[in-house]
């Protein structure tokens, strides 16, 4: 007899995932981490990376001077941005010129890089986030003009001009770092004296005491043996003269 029954639903083979919506939740998107090192650091590092290999002798010699600078402020690595934290308007003053040279140095067009590029757009947009006067300095970001020697050369020279001043702030920090270390001494110096004083003076005081009665003894041992010889002396000459 015909039956009405409805049709079992095949199962699922076994080696078939299930749909992503009965294993899990849809996941939120990813917000991008925030960058871990500071905006200083961030910048030298991206000039350094888009210097170019191919350039004018004149470009070169800037560029070195450029990396010369960097060896001597950002070395270790990170030395920079302390010393910029001493001062927010000479910090000011180094990131427009560090955030100029890298929006001139990695063009699209020279640099067609996407890691160095997406860097490129972080970075800058972190310098114009945190000084809006920036904005107004850096050119498009798609914009290729040429010729920039001359603005490299501003720049350079704009960053030997800050040179004084971070040597200034340089040397207050390493002079506060050494008074520190001077104090640290100059309080545990007590604390040795003291520990020194109390546990060794008696034993000091009882080895002066023996030294002492020693060179006594030996000055009294001295003054008998001599008694003794101007006696026998005194012997001899009464039997030679009568």
């Amino acid at each position: 007899m015909p039956t009405n029954q409805e049709p079992i639903p095949e199962s699922p083979d076994i080696g078939e995932n299930p749909p992503p919506s009965t294993m899990e939740g849809q996941k939120p998107a990813e917000l991008p981490m925030p960058p871990s090192e500071p905006l200083v650091t961030r910048l030298t590092s991206c000039c350094i990376r888009a210097l170019p290999v191919d350039c004018s002798p004149t470009q070169r010699r800037h560029l070195g001077r450029f990396r010369l600078w960097i060896d001597e402020y950002d070395t270790p690595r990170g030395q920079l941005d302390k010393i910029l934290k001493e001062s927010p308007i000479l910090r000011e003053a180094t990131v427009t010129l560090l955030a100029d040279l890298c929006s001139i140095l990695t063009t699209p067009a020279s640099h067609p890089n996407d890691t160095l590029l997406n860097e490129r757009q972080s970075v800058l947009q972190d310098a114009r986030t945190m000084y809006s006067g920036i904005s107004q300095l850096l050119p498009d970001n798609n914009s290729d003009s040429g010729g920039e020697e001359d603005e490299i050369e501003a720049i350079v020279d704009s960053l030997f001009n800050l040179s004084p001043l971070l040597v200034d702030i340089l040397e207050n920090l390493s002079g506060n770092t050494q008074t520190g270390a001077s104090s640290d001494n100059t309080t545990a110096a007590p604390k040795v004296t003291q520990r020194f004083n109390s546990s060794g003076y008696v034993l000091l005081l009882v080895i002066f005491s023996f030294l002492l009665v020693s060179c006594l003894m030996h000055l009294f041992l001295m003054e008998v043996y001599a008694r003794r010889l101007l006696v026998v002396l005194g012997g001899f000459r009464r039997a030679w003269f009568g």
